[in-house]
């Protein structure tokens, strides 16, 4: 590994780490400069789940002519787990409004 390489730069299913209503998020975000409304791809629930399991297929073709915005959300994938880790629908949706 070179000095900025990172075990997690290694793993395709880490993205980039952003701050969405308070809580560190882990989303991948592709075609960042391609002009419009942006693609926002939310992953189901279940065990295992995340953007990049849900998305890593679709992903990189809707790109090609759209930004894809793909979190994973909050108690999945490699976003941030709060403490007070009440999962509901109003906490998903304020997440990914945030």
């Amino acid at each position: 590994m070179s000095a900025t390489t990172t075990p997690e730069s290694l793993n395709p299913e880490i993205g980039r780490s952003v701050l969405a209503a308070g809580i560190r998020t882990n989303l991948h975000d592709l075609n960042a400069a391609a002009p419009g409304v942006p693609l926002l791809l939310i992953h189901g629930s279940g065990p295992g789940v995340s953007a990049f399991a849900n998305w890593r297929l679709v992903m990189p073709a809707l790109a090609q002519t759209r930004r894809v915005i793909a979190p994973d959300m909050v108690g999945f994938g490699f976003t941030e787990r709060p403490g007070d880790a009440v999962y509901t629908l109003d906490r998903w949706v304020a997440h990914a409004i945030g």
